[in-house]
């Protein structure tokens, strides 16, 4: 596994039959992640070659409401 950083959320995208996110999830998600951004270190967000989001959409729309 390659783990790599980037505060461009924009790269990324959603795979088509992923589920919906769930606005109450993102918003708990957002309180967590402000009160301690470390956090996120040890959930990272899972990517495939082609920047689609595999496991993590809720984590990423998180990250980007907190940009």
């Amino acid at each position: 596994m390659h783990i790599q950083t980037t505060e461009d959320y924009n790269l990324f995208t959603r795979i088509k039959g992923n589920r919906a996110t769930n606005k109450a999830h993102i918003s708990r998600l957002v309180q967590a992640i402000s009160q301690n951004a470390e956090m996120i270190k040890y959930t990272p967000i899972v990517v495939n070659e082609n920047h689609e989001v595999i496991d993590g959409q809720h984590r990423l729309e998180a990250l980007s409401a907190l940009s």
